[in-house]
Formats: structure tokens, C-alpha cells, sequence
């Protein structure tokens, strides 16, 4: 009515689609950080491959995957933590 078509998209429609995709997307990325090894992407070596790197050098095998597991379970709770607060935050002065 009084505001044009591209300051409505900016300002309205694309907040309430945030608010509404960002959990669906934090639960999509946890899961791809929990089923693959997303640190090889960045350019570190894949941790399970280090993990069995270590398993076939050391002979042990309960203590590498022990700390791999640790690994991907700080490395999950810190993408969730941030992605919380992002959520937090973009839904604030929204009524439920």
C-alpha cells in the first residue's frame, strides 16, 4: 500500500521466512556435521581417518574413536549453541 515491493521483501517477507527455515536448516547442518566429516571441507584431516591413522600406528583401538567421538560431540554442541542464539535472536519481539 505504501511501502514498494523490493523495501516489503527486505523488511517483512524475508525475516518471517528466517525465522521460519533457520531450525529446519541448524537440524540439516548437525546432522551433516554428525553423519560426514564436514572438518574436511575446511582442510583438515578427516578425524576418522586420523582416528584410524592412529588405531593402525598405536595398535589401540577404544582410545582414538573415544577421542574422535569427543571431537565431533563439542564440535556439534558449538555449531548448536550458536545456531540457538542466532535463533534467539531473530525471534525476538515475535508473538507465539
Amino acid at each position: 500500500m505504501g511501502v514498494s515491493y523490493p523495501r516489503m521483501i527486505m523488511d517483512i517477507v524475508i525475516p518471517q521466512a528466517m525465522r521460519a527455515v533457520l531450525p529446519a536448516i541448524s537440524n540439516e547442518a548437525v546432522g551433516m556435521l554428525k553423519s560426514t566429516s564436514l572438518v574436511s571441507v575446511i582442510g583438515v584431516s578427516e578425524l576418522m581417518r586420523a582416528g584410524r591413522t592412529v588405531m593402525g600406528d598405536s595398535f589401540l583401538q577404544f582410545e582414538p574413536l573415544l577421542i574422535v567421538s569427543v571431537i565431533y560431540y563439542i564440535l556439534t554442541k558449538i555449531f548448536t549453541f550458536f545456531s540457538d542464539k542466532v535463533e534467539a535472536s531473530l525471534s525476538k519481539g515475535v508473538r507465539k
